[in-house]
């Protein structure tokens, strides 16, 4: 619904410039959260969850640039979209005329991704080896429409987990290498406590020192922190 979609970008601008949001630089484009996907023929027509998800955060970065040409919002606002679910697999078709490559940012989530293996360890055919070629088709397929940044979005603390004490020390040791190798220099994780680290104190401060400089020393690190 073209018309429900224009309703959508215009209300997010006015949000942006007096609403809750007026001081947000960065707003996330989410349609479904693992949900249902409408089957109808306009629906269809537009392609994939993927190249609907991007047509509609394609309307509401224009709806962005519009206000800001005409002076209404005074700041850039960056508009992010998941690739995420149904979304992971990229584009299959073109991108609205004019989309914004630079102002649109893919949050690539591993979801329901495999622990026991480093993301790009091919022996782990039953899960990370699928999520390793889709993040792929996005870095280094020509045939993929989107030209913008990725963002990594982890998940050291999914709800899953129920805050129970895991490190990911060895993890993050192979993985975030392995991300920035691949071309994506951003990287955050679900979801965040603000207090009661506890084990998530080494996952946190080891991510920092990683992003920080991807090629630091992981096995000397627990040992200096601890």
């Amino acid at each position: 619904n073209a018309e429900c979609r224009q309703e959508l970008a215009d209300r997010m601008v006015e949000d942006l410039i007096s609403g809750d949001n007026q001081w947000c630089d960065i707003i996330q484009v989410w349609p479904l959260d693992n949900g249902k996907w409408c089957e109808c023929e306009d629906c269809q027509e537009m392609g994939s969850p993927t190249d609907q998800t991007f047509v509609l955060a394609h309307d509401c970065r224009q709806a962005i640039l519009k206000a800001r040409k005409k002076g209404r919002l005074n700041r850039e606002v960056r508009v992010d979209v998941p690739a995420y679910h149904e979304t992971l697999p990229i584009p299959t078709r073109p991108l609205p005329e004019g989309f914004d490559h630079e102002g649109t940012l893919v949050i690539f989530f591993t979801i329901e991704r495999c622990y026991s293996h480093s993301l790009d360890d091919p022996s782990c055919t039953e899960i990370n080896a699928g999520m390793a070629e889709l993040l792929k088709d996005w870095t280094d397929n020509p045939e993929c429409a989107f030209k913008g940044e990725l963002l990594i979005g982890e998940y050291y603390n999914v709800s899953s987990f129920v805050s129970l004490a895991i490190p990911f020390a060895k993890t993050m040791a192979i993985d975030i290498p392995f991300y920035h190798e691949s071309g994506v220099r951003h990287l955050n994780y679900m979801h965040v406590t603000t207090k009661y680290w506890g084990t998530l104190s080494l996952t946190n401060t080891q991510m920092a020192a990683q992003l920080w400089d991807h090629t630091v020393d992981c096995k000397a690190y627990p040992r200096a922190y601890l």
